[in-house]
This record gives C-alpha cells, structure tokens and sequence, in this order.
C-alpha cells in the first residue's frame, strides 16, 4: 500500500477503516482462491497429459 493511501485511511473514521480494510481481505481471498483453482486446474492437465503420454508410449 502506498504511503498516500495509508494517510488517507488513516483520516477515515474508525468505522470506514473497518470497512474499507474488510473489503480489501475480502477481494484478497478471492484472488487467492482463483489462484488456487487455476494451479489445480493445471496440475490436473499436466496429470492428465502425463497419462496420455505413458499410455500412448505402452501402446
């Protein structure tokens, strides 16, 4: 956070903070749960494509 934005939420009300702090979290999880969904969703393709390869080269 810049140091402009950090004076400016600390002249926010007690409550305004809270407020702006929990929404803030709240689009950090998300990110974070994309995130976390787009690395399963590659580690699976890398399995699947993994097993695509080892049948094909039994075969």
């Amino acid at each position: 956070m810049s140091k402009r934005n950090i004076e400016l939420l600390e002249s926010l009300a007690d409550e305004e903070q809270e407020l702006y702090l929990n929404i803030r979290r709240s689009r950090i999880r998300k990110m974070n749960q994309v995130k976390a969904n787009f690395c399963t969703h590659i580690s699976l393709l890398h399995s699947i494509n993994f097993s695509i390869t080892i049948t094909t080269f039994m075969l």
